[in-house]
């Protein structure tokens, strides 16, 4: 299994068919794959990337409001996820602290993207 890339895709409809079938994690699994990762798991990091695809696509497509190239977006949102995964330090007991952290980095990312392409008037 790979991660998902929206950059590998030619269109929407192709990254669309890409994640239809990825179900989001419980906090167990979460918390199981985030433990595996700190082992140095790639396998359960991929695993826990691709289960942000929809939500990543769900938000990029409410905020962009097809202002710009979706794809582009969810790549921006695909980062987020890729930087949370390698940059949170999980806090004992604290199982649901990473999905709070995740969803709000995805948000405020793509949030911003969208903010710097309408400033610099879609470069």
């Amino acid at each position: 299994m790979d991660k998902i890339n929206a950059k590998k895709v030619k269109s929407i409809q192709e990254y669309k068919d890409l994640i239809k079938d990825i179900k989001p994690l419980d906090e167990n699994k979460e918390y199981e794959l985030l433990t595996r990762i700190r082992n140095y798991d790639k396998q359960a990091e991929i695993e826990l990337y691709n289960s942000y695809a929809n939500y990543v696509y769900h938000v990029a497509k409410a905020i962009n409001n097809d202002e710009f190239d979706l794809l582009e977006i969810i790549d921006v949102g695909n980062n987020a996820v890729e930087f949370a995964i390698e940059s949170f330090v999980m806090a004992k007991g604290s199982r649901s602290l990473f999905k709070n952290y995740i969803t709000w980095l995805i948000d405020k990312n793509i949030k911003e993207a969208i903010r710097l392409k309408k400033e610099l008037g879609n470069e």
